[in-house]
């Protein structure tokens, strides 16, 4: 219950403050979510296997950037997670977090590489979906345009 018109002021305040605030996260959120989509693609891939064949180069960092690039060009759309895209759907439509992952982890496995997503729990209503595609040669963490890759630097002792 408000006591007097200085606390009423100041409520008015925070609720002004916080309004402000969503409406920027909002514009940001916005601004990455339009440069994504307006990603063009770099090459394309008549299908699963094409892309496959496209970026089985036998070097685990040329094939990560390879698969990635293709990624960069799909579009992101929030997806129900009871519904698996196909190839074609991600194409075609997109999906989202979770779609890029699992796409992701089946091009790692198809190119004869360990692959996994992990689901990262934000908050108990929020979660985010990666994938992990590890080798001899290194890994790489991929994030639906982003990717994390690592090279191994063995010594030649360490082979």
């Amino acid at each position: 219950m408000i006591k007097n018109k200085s606390e009423l002021l100041f409520n008015i305040f925070l609720i002004f403050v916080m309004v402000c605030i969503a409406i920027a996260f909002g514009m940001l959120i916005k601004q990455n979510y339009d440069s994504e989509q307006n990603a063009e693609r770099i090459f394309y891939a008549d299908n699963f296997d094409d892309l496959v064949d496209k970026c089985s180069t036998g070097n685990f960092s040329q094939d990560m950037i390879c698969i990635n690039d293709f990624m960069y060009g799909l579009d992101y759309n929030i997806t129900d997670d009871s519904i698996t895209l196909t190839f074609e759907d991600m194409v075609s439509r997109g999906g989202d977090c979770r779609d890029f992952a699992f796409l992701y982890r089946d091009l790692g496995d198809a190119l004869g590489y360990r692959a996994t997503t992990k689901k990262l729990i934000v908050t108990d209503r929020i979660s985010h979906r990666i994938a992990i595609i590890e080798s001899e040669q290194g890994y790489a963490v991929m994030n639906i345009h982003r990717m994390f890759l690592v090279k191994y630097n063995f010594g030649d002792d360490e082979k």
